[in-house]
């Protein structure tokens, strides 16, 4: 609470407890005035040959307090409040005061007097602690200053002083003490209850000031409310009747001629009638409340009536696809009955019935009495309400389904005012209903007696009165089974998927798309879904109201989609505020249409998003394009280095070759000669030459694997080789990393292919030392194991390398043929081996591939084709 709040208070406060002083010193005045003389009673009793000089000052007192309350009627005693409301209780305190020494001094009973008044004006005068110590401690005073001059100054009248009397006089001034403490608590404790008691009457008539104020103001603003409709809701209907009047007739007439242009019309009527009825249902409701229902009541054969009216409607009903029947039990049921008033009672209730009843449903009317009540049943077989929420169902402006994905539209305007209108007739309105079976709507009415007055002359002063009367007759149904696949319209290179409930501006909006774009249509959030993932279009016009699942949620799943995050969408929406364009934007939207909108709006920001979408479409395969040339690029330049290192392997092999060559060539004919001079009985030293004969041929031979490695160029040309003679020279040359393994072969016997025997060889040799450093990471588990077997399957040579390694798991097998993909560790490799590997099969017409079981094993295998000359 504010400093200035505080002193507010404060002086409120102060001002209504000196308006509380003045009132009760008043109070106290009087009956000063009137208990002071009328204690000439006890002095006649006690002090019956002194009453006179006791009257005496009894009347003086009075005569004084009459001065007092005499200023208090005026500016200066209520300025002067706190000290004229002490000054009028001190007066009978000096007069008690002044009997007390003309009598007996302390012996005096007079002092039970002082008590009193102690007593009295405590409970009277709203004082603080400080006062009423202030007034007990002068009466102690003034009582003592008595026996003091009783004693000091005896009466007159008196022949002899009484002895002074201590214990008197200690009695008596104890229970002035006490009466004093007593009272001075008391006051202290009425006086913080006497503030929280302010506090709490000032707050509730602030509170009640408020309320009053706001209530005021609400009867004001409803007052506003109810003329602010009436007028906007007159100014509407006249231009809104003149639109509707020429399109009736232009379509009675036969229409354009041009189909499209037609149909258009036929929207614009349509619509134009259901927003004349909405506003003749919020005039009726307007005048309702001010002026009650004006009835001009007549008596009708309902059994007539009610037929009349809803075979005049029993066009929405087929339109729906629904059975509609009426049945009137009786003869004649009359009853007084406005007939505008009845006939929109009952319109609203059977649209009500037609709107919530599914396609091949049925909605019954039943028109009979009891005798006291006419009754009208309008049975449907429709979705039916909760029994929990049936007591809304006549609430104004209630909606049961309030969500953004309701699947009926509405304002809640129509049952409510059917209720109204029931009830000024004298009758009921009530419902029934059972979720998935049903609802029924029961009218009572009062029956009239009488005979059945004439039919009233048509009233033709309101030329417009059929444009009226065929507002009151118009529903916007769904025709067909919302679920059902909706025409595709247009034939344009693009596609619009459009998701609209309201069967007319989904028309509306895709006759004119579809003059440009292929559309396609869908009537609720699911079904726009299943449309959206099924046909991939490039945009979506997506409603913000839908049933099954509203445009928000519709956005934000499509944006999910694999495949749909980058479609255009585009919202639809009735709402203006900036709160819901930003969810709609942050829910993935790319645009947001405000209804009403132009369909040169919708056409320019279509066109806008759909030439965004197309640059990006063609961004993307540039981009596409890009990344798999520049894929290429860094295979050919991962080629170009493995070819530059092999060359340059190469030229250092040949030099060496050649160094090795020449002494090897020697060392074999040494060998040679030394083993044709051998005599008979050297056997040792001939099995020792022989030895040195297989070792150096074994080395010519890896010599020569070498020289072909060497020059590949002299290899490259394709010719038929021996696989098993391909295995064993891969072997050879990678048997320092077969060290500590076990290699089996399984080649079938003559198996000859067709290819580049060199560029094979490096194929098996990278994947013996993929396989061998495979094995290398399991080998505290298990012995090192490496399978290579080669077979005919199917007119090709399979050849197979098989470890039993720890396995490559399934997300890395997807990518082993990739450059510089690695599984090993960082420096143990570029990652280049098997892909130069898939590229060697590849230009050999082969494939490759690879299985793993990961923690088991691995399996390479590659395909080549046979020797020409096997191939049929």
């Amino acid at each position: 609470m504010t400093e200035a709040v505080v002193t507010a208070l404060s002086a409120a406060y102060l001002e209504d407890d000196r308006r509380q002083r003045v009132l009760h010193s008043k109070i106290g005045c009087l009956l000063a005035l009137g208990l002071m003389p009328a204690g000439i009673i006890l002095d006649l009793a006690v002090y019956p040959d002194h009453w006179g000089p006791l009257f005496a000052s009894r009347i003086l007192c009075d005569v004084a307090v009459v001065a007092i309350l005499a200023l208090l009627y005026t500016p200066f005693g209520t300025r002067q409040i706190r000290f004229l409301g002490i000054a009028w209780a001190l007066l009978p305190c000096v007069a008690i005061s002044w009997m007390v020494w003309y009598t007996e001094g302390e012996h005096s009973s007079y002092y039970a007097g002082l008590n009193l008044v102690i007593i009295a004006v405590s409970l009277l005068m709203p004082w603080t602690l400080l006062e009423v110590a202030a007034t007990c401690l002068l009466t102690l005073l003034m009582f003592g200053t008595a026996v003091l001059m009783h004693h000091a100054v005896p009466p007159a009248h008196l022949d002899g002083v009484l002895e002074f009397g201590l214990r008197p006089l200690v009695n008596n001034i104890y229970f002035i003490l006490l009466t004093a403490l007593i009272c001075g608590t008391a006051s202290f404790f009425t006086g913080r209850l006497r503030f929280q008691d302010w506090r709490n009457r000032h707050e509730l008539k602030g509170r009640n000031q408020d309320l009053n104020e706001s209530y005021s103001k609400l009867a004001e603003l409803d007052r506003l409310k109810s003329d602010f409709f009436a007028n906007v809701s007159h100014e509407l209907r006249t231009p809104l009747t003149l639109i509707i009047a020429p399109l009736e007739e232009v379509l009675k007439a036969g229409g354009t001629g041009r189909a499209e242009l037609d149909e258009t019309l036929r929207i614009a009527r349509d619509n134009g009638l259901r927003l004349l009825r909405l506003i003749n249902d919020l005039l009726d409701l307007v005048r309702f409340d001010e002026r009650g229902a004006d009835l001009h009541r007549t008596r009708e054969d309902l059994g007539t009536f009610v037929p009349g009216v809803i075979n005049s409607a029993a066009h929405l009903a087929k339109a729906k696809g629904l059975q509609l029947s009426v049945d009137v039990k009786g003869d004649t049921i009359i009853s007084l009955v406005d007939t505008n008033a009845f006939e929109k009672v009952l319109l609203n209730l059977l649209t009500n019935a037609v709107k919530f009843t599914p396609m091949g449903g049925s909605v019954d009317v039943v028109v009979s009495t009891d005798g006291q009540r006419a009754i009208i049943e309008i049975k449907d077989s429709g979705i039916g309400i909760a029994q929990e929420d049936l007591p809304r169902i006549f609430d104004r402006f209630g909606q049961l389904d309030a969500s953004s994905t309701r699947k009926y539209s509405g304002v809640g305007i129509g049952l409510a005012l059917s209720r109204d209108l029931v009830e000024a007739h004298g009758g009921t309105l009530t419902a029934s209903s059972e979720l998935k079976v049903g609802t029924t709507m029961r009218v009572e009415l009062p029956v009239g007696d009488g005979e059945v007055a004439p039919a009233p002359q048509a009233d033709n002063t309101d030329a417009l009165a059929d444009v009226h009367a065929a507002a009151r007759r118009t529903l916007s149904v769904q025709q067909g089974n919302p679920h059902d696949d909706l025409p595709v319209l247009g034939n344009g290179r693009q596609t619009i998927l459009l998701v609209e409930d309201e069967p007319d501006m989904r028309r509306f909006l895709a006759s004119f798309l579809a003059r440009e774009y292929r559309v396609l249509q869908a009537a609720d959030g699911l079904r726009g879904y299943e449309l959206a993932v099924r046909e991939t279009p490039d945009l979506a016009l997506l409603d913000l109201m839908l049933p099954g699942m509203n445009g928000l949620d519709l956005c934000a799943r499509l944006r999910e989609t694999p495949g749909l995050e980058t479609m255009k969408i585009v919202l639809l929406t009735a709402r203006t505020d900036e709160e819901s364009k930003l969810e709609a934007l942050e829910r993935g939207a790319n645009d947001y249409l405000t209804k009403p909108f132009s369909s040169l709006e919708v056409r320019k920001r279509v066109y806008n998003l759909m030439r965004g979408a197309e640059l990006e479409d063609r961004l993307r395969a540039t981009n596409r394009d890009l990344e798999n040339t520049l894929r290429s690029l860094r295979q050919t330049e991962a080629q170009l280095i493995q070819s530059e290192k092999i060359n340059a392997l190469g030229t250092l092999s040949a030099g060496l070759l050649h160094e090795i060559n020449n002494p090897l060539n020697f060392t074999m004919t040494a060998v040679q000669i030394a083993q044709a001079e051998l005599k008979v009985g050297e056997d040792e030293l001939r099995e020792t030459l022989g030895d040195i004969d297989q070792g150096m041929k074994r080395i010519r031979d890896i010599v020569s694997d070498l020289r072909s490695f060497a020059y590949p160029e002299r290899a490259a040309n394709q010719t038929d080789f021996d696989v098993a003679k391909a295995v064993q020279v891969a072997l050879r040359l990678t048997a320092h990393e077969m060290k500590d393994c076990r290699v089996n072969t399984s080649v079938s016997p003559g198996l000859v292919a067709h290819g580049a025997q060199n560029q094979v060889v490096q194929v098996l040799i990278n994947l013996l030392t993929n396989a061998a450093k495979a094995t290398l990471k399991t080998a505290g588990k298990r012995a090192r194991e490496i399978f290579v077997s080669a077979c005919d399957s199917n007119g090709r040579a399979v050849i197979k390398v098989r470890d039993n390694g720890g396995g490559i798991s399934e997300a890395a097998r997807s990518k082993v043929f990739d450059p510089f993909y690695t599984t090993g560790e960082p420096g143990q490799g570029m990652g280049l081996g098997l892909s130069i590997c898939h590229t060697i099969v590849k230009t050999h017409g082969g494939s490759i591939s690879i299985q793993s079981q990961e923690g088991d094993w691995t399996e390479v295998s590659f395909d080549l084709p046979l020797n020409i000359q096997e191939q049929p």
